[in-house]
């Protein structure tokens, strides 16, 4: 086995499994995977190891697939059947497979959707944080800041669940290098704009 950092390849020894995911710097996803007849990998047996080849976590028994841990975060997401997922942490299940399905977006700042399609975010201990409920939502960029979609209107929200920019464009990117693109009702152009919400270019045709 053998995980990418940087572009400089680094060699776990003596790791059994089929197949490494993208990990963060302490929770190497293994995939353990038995190649069949036709080709195709039967998965199964997730855990989590360290840089040195050390098993520091494993989602609960019976999983069907495991998220990859992302960078920083506190807790990762398993999946019992198709959309009956919950939260583990290292030392074991937070909650019970009750979300549609997750996604992480800040170190303790979690996005869950519910059986309605509904996406509400919680802290790493199921908590939740807000009151806000969204149709739609995309990852924390670089800035701690998350494109949401609200009554068909997307803003960004900070890692409290507050609004930082209302819910005013028909498109919104995540930040990147400080600066999103986002676009307006009615409008065929997109423009830049900083986390101020203030247009820092002129409107292009992306």
């Amino acid at each position: 086995f053998r995980t990418q950092d940087g572009g400089n390849m680094h060699r776990i020894p003596d790791v059994p499994g089929g197949w490494i995911h993208r990990a963060d710097p302490d929770h190497i996803l293994v995939v353990g995977a038995v190649a069949q007849p036709n080709g195709e990998l039967e998965l199964g047996d997730f855990y989590y190891l360290d840089r040195n080849g050390n098993e520091v976590a494993r989602p609960p028994e019976g999983s069907i697939w495991a998220y990859p841990w992302e960078k920083g975060a506190k807790a990762a997401g398993y999946m019992m059947e198709e959309n009956q997922t919950g939260l583990f942490d290292e030392n074991g299940k937070i909650t019970e497979p009750i979300y549609n399905d997750i996604q992480y977006l800040s170190e303790d700042f979690i996005f869950v959707q519910e059986s309605d399609g509904s996406w509400h975010p919680i802290d790493a201990q199921s908590e939740p944080v807000g009151d806000e409920t969204f149709e739609d939502c995309l990852c924390f960029g670089d800035n701690d800041l998350a494109a949401v979609c609200k009554d068909g209107l997307w803003g960004y929200l900070n890692t409290k669940g507050q609004f930082v920019l209302e819910p005013t464009f028909a498109q919104a990117t995540i930040f990147d290098h400080g600066v999103a693109i986002v676009s307006l009702e009615g409008e065929d152009t997109s423009f830049f704009i900083d986390t101020e919400g203030k247009a820092i270019s002129d409107k292009l045709d992306l």
